[in-house]
This record gives C-alpha cells, sequence and structure tokens, in this order.
C-alpha cells in the first residue's frame, strides 16, 4: 500500500474519545499534542508509511481530532509526534513492542502502539450477574497464577492464555469471580532519579539535572506512575494479538458463570475525567463485571454513572459516595426511573457497590489470635452487611502476610528486597504458633492447620463478600516475605505442586466454599435485624456467651456463640434454610458451652469441630445425643451445630 492510499481529514462529529476508534472508512484519533507541528507517523511492518500533521481546523482547545482513511486501518501501528520527537500515545489499544516482560530496551523511547487491531468478537457473550451477596472472589496476578514450572503450561504459562486453562480449576473450588490485578500496559522497570549534573541551582534550590535510572529490580505487581490504560499488557499476552486475547479469555470465564473484576491503581494527581474514561472503556471494549479501585480514585463518580449502572465498583470506602440505603448503589437517576415504572420490592436489583479495606483483615487476625477485647470486633466483622453496599471480606490480600505465612511468622523476611528489612508493614497482626517460619514439630503444625482451619470458617461464615488470596486454598507461601513487589520469581509465583501437597487443605476451602453456597443464611442481601421481625420464635441473628442468650464482650472473653435462625433465609428453590449455632473458642483453653434450646422435635448435631481431626464444613455428620444440651470446645477451635428434626435418620 503506498502512502497515497491514507489521507487525513477534519473529523466530521468532532468525537472526543481519546485516542483511536473505528470509523467507517478509517480510524478516528483524539489526542491532546503541543508543539509546532503536531502530528502521528504511521507505520507499516516496522516501516514509516506516511507522516500527518493536524491543522488548526482540527483543534478544539488543547485537543486535535482527526480521521485516518484507509481501507486497512488494522495493518498500522502509529506514533504521537509534536514536530520535534516521537511520542508513545498513553491511549494506544496495544503496544506489540512492550511484549518481553521486564526487558529494559523500550525504557525511555517511543513505543509505537497498534492503530486499531482486528474487531473483536463477542458474539455469545453473556455477563453472569453473580449478585454481590453470592459472590466468592478470587484475588490473582495474572503473571505469577500460571508463571512457575509446575503449572505445566508451557509457552502459555504467565498469560492470559494460561489462566484460561486453570479455568476448570478455578470452576470446581468454586469461586464466582476473578480479581486481576493490574494487567493493562504499566511500567515495570523500577527506576530512581539519578542527577546528571550536581551543581546546585540557587534559584530553584535544587541540583541540576536529573535522569531516572533503572534499579535493576521489576515492578511485579503492577503499581506503576506511568500506566497506558487502555491496553492490555503486552508482556502477559501468549501470541501477538494481546486483545483478542483478553477478549478470549473474559468470554471463557464468562461460559463458566465466573466473573471478571480488574484492578485499577490511579497514584494521585489523576484527572477524574481520565478515572472515568478508563473504566468505561474496559466494560464497553473488554466486557470486565468490575472495577477496583486503588491509589487516590474515589468512587462516586463511577457509582452515579450511568454507562456503568450494572458495573460493580470497589473501593477502599463507600464514605462519602452518596449511596441511600436500599438503593443498592445503582445510577441515582436510572433508580428513580425504576421507581417511576413501578419496580417491585422483590425485584429491585441487588447492591453493585462493596467497601474493600484491611478493616477486617486486622480485626479477625485479633479475634484468630486470641487477644483480649476482641469479641464485639467479632461480632460486628463476621454480620457487617450494611444498606446500600457490599463489604469484601479477606484474611490475606497482596499486601501483607499470605495466610500460610500468617500462622508461621510474626515478623517480616524482605532481605530479598534489597532494603535491609526497612519496606513492607511492621506489624502484621499474626502469631507463629509457637516457631517462627518453617517448623518440623508436630505440635506446632497440627495448632497452625487447626488456626487456618479457623480463618477460613471465619471468613466464608461472615455476611460480606469473601475474598480468597490466590494460592491461599493449597498453603502458599512466601517465606515471610510480607511486600513481594519486586520478586518477579519463585517467591510471588504460585508453585502448584503445592496442590499436592495440601490436598487437605484445598478439600477443606472447596467444601466451605459449597458448603456456604448451600446455606443463604450465612450470605443474606439484607441487613440483620437482630430480632424477630416475622414471628418465629427465634430472631433472625443472635449472640450468645457460654451461657445461651448471655454474650460476653468484656477483656478476658474469648468466646462467642452465634445462632443463625434459617427461616429468615430463602434458597433458590424457594424452601427455608437451616438453623445453625456457630461458636468460637478462640481460648487457649477448653470451654463449655450451654446450647439454646431447640423447638419440639428439634435437635442439634454437629456438621463442623475444628477442633477434631478430619472435620470439615462439608456436613459430615457428628450426631450429639438427645437432649444434649451442653457442648465441650477444645482450645483455639470452631463449632457449626445444625438444628434438625429429632426423627431425622442421620
Amino acid at each position: 500500500m503506498e502512502k497515497k492510499d491514507i489521507r487525513i481529514a477534519v473529523s466530521s462529529d468532532r468525537n472526543f474519545t481519546p485516542g483511536v476508534t473505528a470509523i467507517r472508512g478509517g480510524a478516528h484519533i483524539c489526542t491532546g499534542l503541543s508543539g509546532d507541528k503536531p502530528g502521528v507517523l504511521l507505520y507499516r511492518d516496522g516501516k514509516k508509511a506516511g507522516t500527518f500533521r493536524f491543522t488548526e481546523e482540527m483543534r478544539t482547545g488543547d485537543i486535535y481530532t482527526a480521521d485516518l482513511l484507509t481501507d486497512h486501518p488494522e495493518e498500522y501501528s502509529y506514533l504521537l509526534t509534536d514536530g520535534k520527537t516521537a511520542k508513545t500515545d498513553p491511549w494506544g489499544r496495544f503496544y506489540p513492542k512492550k511484549k518481553r516482560w521486564g526487558s529494559e530496551r523500550n525504557y525511555g523511547h517511543a513505543v509505537p502502539s497498534l492503530l486499531l487491531g482486528k474487531e473483536l468478537d463477542w458474539s455469545g457473550d453473556r455477563a453472569p450477574g453473580t449478585p454481590l451477596s453470592e459472590t466468592v472472589i478470587y484475588r490473582l496476578h495474572v503473571r505469577g497464577f500460571t508463571k512457575h514450572a509446575s503449572s505445566g503450561l508451557g509457552k502459555e504459562a504467565g498469560t492470559f492464555r494460561g489462566l484460561i486453562r486453570k479455568i476448570p480449576y478455578l470452576k470446581d473450588l468454586g469461586i464466582t469471580a476473578v480479581e486481576l490485578m493490574p494487567c493493562y500496559e504499566f511500567q515495570e522497570i523500577i527506576t530512581v532519579p539519578v542527577p546528571v549534573d550536581c551543581r546546585f541551582d540557587p534559584k530553584t534550590r535544587t541540583l541540576g539535572k536529573m535522569i531516572r535510572k533503572p534499579t535493576g529490580k521489576r515492578n511485579y505487581w503492577g503499581y506503576s506512575e506511568e500506566n497506558c490504560y487502555f491496553a492490555p499488557k503486552a508482556a502477559y499476552a501468549s501470541g501477538e494479538d494481546g486483545r483478542n486475547e483478553f477478549c478470549e479469555m473474559v468470554k471463557a470465564f464468562h461460559r463458566e458463570g465466573i466473573e471478571v473484576y480488574m484492578e485499577f491503581y490511579f497514584p494521585a494527581g489523576t484527572p477524574q475525567t481520565l478515572i472515568t474514561e478508563t473504566a468505561r472503556f474496559w466494560v464497553c471494549e473488554y466486557h470486565i463485571d468490575g472495577v477496583r479501585l486503588s491509589g487516590a480514585a474515589q468512587p462516586s463518580p463511577l457509582l452515579n454513572d450511568p454507562v456503568l449502572s450494572e458495573t460493580k465498583i470497589f473501593a477502599v470506602t463507600m464514605d462519602g459516595a452518596g449511596i441511600p440505603a436500599g438503593s443498592s448503589g445503582r445510577n441515582a437517576a436510572f433508580f428513580a426511573m425504576d421507581a417511576d415504572a413501578g419496580r417491585k420490592d422483590d425485584e429491585k436489583p441487588g447492591r453493585r457497590a462493596a467497601e474493600y479495606n484491611d478493616g477486617y483483615l486486622c480485626d479477625m487476625r485479633r479475634v484468630l489470635r486470641g487477644d483480649e477485647n476482641q469479641m464485639q470486633r467479632l461480632m460486628d466483622r463476621i454480620l457487617a452487611n450494611p444498606d446500600g453496599y457490599g463489604t469484601v471480606n479477606y484474611m490475606a490480600n497482596t499486601n501483607g502476610f499470605t495466610m500460610a505465612d500468617m500462622v508461621s511468622y510474626e515478623e517480616k523476611h524482605n532481605e530479598a528486597n534489597g532494603e535491609d528489612g526497612k519496606d513492607g508493614p511492621r506489624d502484621n497482626v499474626t502469631w507463629n504458633c509457637g516457631e517462627e517460619g518453617k517448623s518440623r514439630r508436630a505440635a506446632v503444625n497440627d495448632i497452625r492447620e487447626r488456626q487456618l482451619d479457623n480463618a477460613f470458617l471465619m471468613l466464608f461464615l461472615s455476611q460480606g463478600i469473601p475474598l480468597i488470596l490466590a494460592g491461599d486454598e493449597f498453603g502458599n507461601s512466601q517465606n515471610g516475605n510480607n511486600n513481594a513487589y519486586c520478586q518477579d520469581n519463585a517467591t510471588s509465583w504460585l508453585n502448584w505442586t503445592d496442590l499436592k501437597k495440601h490436598a487437605e487443605r484445598h478439600h477443606f476451602v472447596r467444601e466451605l466454599i459449597r458448603f456456604r453456597k448451600e446455606h443463604p443464611v450465612f450470605h443474606r442481601e439484607e441487613k440483620p435485624g437482630h430480632c424477630d421481625l416475622r414471628g418465629f420464635g427465634l430472631p433472625d441473628i443472635s449472640f450468645h456467651g457460654v451461657n445461651a442468650w448471655y454474650p460476653e464482650t468484656d477483656g478476658p472473653h474469648r468466646q462467642l456463640g452465634i445462632l443463625y435462625c434459617g427461616n429468615y433465609a430463602k434458597r433458590p428453590d424457594g424452601t427455608t434454610d437451616d438453623t445453625f449455632y456457630v461458636m468460637f473458642n478462640m481460648h487457649w483453653i477448653s470451654h463449655k458451652f450451654g446450647l439454646p434450646t431447640l423447638p419440639d422435635k428439634k435437635r442439634w448435631i454437629c456438621v463442623s469441630d475444628t477442633g477434631r481431626k478430619n472435620s470439615d464444613a462439608a456436613e459430615t455428620v457428628m450426631p450429639l445425643s438427645e437432649g444434649y444440651r451442653t457442648y465441650v470446645l477444645k482450645p483455639r477451635s470452631i463449632v457449626i451445630l445444625k438444628a434438625i428434626d429429632s426423627g431425622t435418620a442421620l
């Protein structure tokens, strides 16, 4: 194709969608440029194919818009220019030259992006639309999830396609959504400012010219000040077409009923227009189901954006987000329209906003550790279910210890980061069960296994939205590194041989997820009322101590009972759920609990006791004798009892 086959024209509709969008007969480009001769450099097969300059007719304020007319726009890549130097377009849709992870070859140089690329095929795609009350999130790093050789994926390891290969595993585990850490194009080269002219300038009170020099470290997590938010990360693609590969991944998850959420890090000073455009782009272009905001972004603008009215929004706090009680966090105008249309109460959409912070993690780890004055926190956290929005609960997350390390380390071990152990959180709210690091002592390892059972039970019996950090379900360890931001190696990559080593742990978690799904009493849509609003003879949820109906939350008490009345929760088939009594003994000695009296013809059976070996939450029934009024909980254990008819065969 000759240069004359491409021509530039004044945009007919003044479309201000940033970057490049498809139009009939070519591509529309919108960008902000300065300089004497701003324009576009086009390339085909790596060779320059044309240079086009913007004219004053194409400028509106500081923005230039133009139509590039050609029969084959998908075959071209491009760079921006200010008339003197080439510039990477921060709004580019894909950067093929960034394919090699961690390469310094492109650092500091302009990198071309695809003009359009092939049209994505979304035929047959359908979003699962899982309500937040039924959601179980699995947080993972696209590269680290399958990069280890033990994944057995060869060239597809560490890529979007590698993630597709692991969908059967995730489906079997029972999760309903994956949360992907940043997988747009971020800067993985970590740099530091270095002076090239050490003379002091008295006017600016600074050293002379500074440049940024690579440190040799890699930004593994993806939290960067330099981001191209509109392009899937080329290094996470197994082939040359990362756009289509990301599309295939989302479609594959959707076919299995699994939603896809993406985390976006926005540093301080990021314009709100960019944040909104980013969220809109990934929802419309790549069909993601949820946006996790981290950094300085606020949720309110996204929650009030009509384009995102069906998108789940996760943020550190919902304070100030302006979510009216009962509105489910939907766009206010759309909610009003629904009301005008006569929407019935039972037809109101579920929540779509959720608070996501470390509050649950810190409080529940203190409970798990057996600290004093924690029973009120346990009550508050396990039943937190606010009006208008949800809460995301987790016992471990990217920043901090994994769950296996949570019961094995009290001190961080970040020597490999090269910062003399000064990086990472100081207080991890953990207990090593008597020995720092890996142990050969059976007594220590037994306590650790029990504590992990307890931690997972607390997580999945809480009313909020449970989140698992990838690998925690089979004992993944980072050897005490609580800030593995630069560890693109076996420290952070999941070792899939651990799945066999810790098969019992994996089985426990899988069965616990199934147990939660089968019993909506543990994940109700509405906020608990703590009273018997419907005359069933029991409050929907009530608190107890070692003596039934007498909770004790002051200093030395580490015991709590929670009674869940199944009549207040409906299964999908319309039947009522079972009634459960959950007892917590976080003390290091045994305690006898008095059990709440059940109506006539009902009795308690034990379905899980972490104080007994080979116990899980799969309703492996351990019957209690008729008239049983007390139950002895072993040290650091959680017990689940279920009410059944006295004549029910076990």
